[in-house]
Parts: C-alpha cells; structure tokens; sequence
C-alpha cells in the first residue's frame, strides 16, 4: 500500500449563520441540502461538527460526502482566519440567495 496517496482537498468556510460554503472556481458556493430546498448548515443533524487533523486541515462528514481541507469557521469569532489567503472574499450573507 502507497502511503503517500494524495486525497483531494477543499477549501471551506462555514458562515456566521453555519452555512456551508466551498470554494470552487474561484468563488464561494453556497452549498444547497440534497434532500430539502434549503442551504446545507449546521442545523441539519447530518453536518457533523469540523475535526482538526495532525496535517493541520480538517475533516468535515456530511450527509453524502467527507471534506477534507482548510476551513475558516466564522461562527467562532475568537477563531483565526485560516490558512485562506487574505485576498479571497469572505462570502457576505447578507448578499446571498436564501432558498
């Protein structure tokens, strides 16, 4: 067995409110709940809370899937920004489409 298998990363942010939020092409993403018509957030019993690894990323199990990456939680205000760089836009909920 290779134990230097890479396992794919995603940037992540939970939001003030505990939206999920992922970074792709550039760009936050709101991500959308799989069975309802509602934002995938922490008031769903199926979004765990996030578990810091040794590698300095975090594991976050959802309903469908496990991401594994750098995570900014901006529910917890005394908690530092993380490893996304200063320059990417931090997703403002108050712009955001609430489904």
């Amino acid at each position: 067995m290779d134990n230097n298998v890479r396992i794919p990363t995603q940037e992540m942010t939970i939001g003030e409110t505990g939206t999920l939020f992922l970074r792709r092409a550039d760009q936050w993403i709101m991500q959308i709940c799989p069975y309802q018509e509602n934002n995938c957030s922490h008031n769903c019993p199926l979004f765990s809370e996030p578990v810091p690894m040794q590698n300095g990323m975090d594991l976050l199990l959802l309903c469908k899937k496990q991401l594994v990456g750098p995570l900014r939680d901006l529910r917890l205000p005394d908690t530092p920004a993380g490893p996304t760089p200063a320059a990417d836009p931090v997703p403002d909920l108050a712009k955001m489409p609430n489904k």
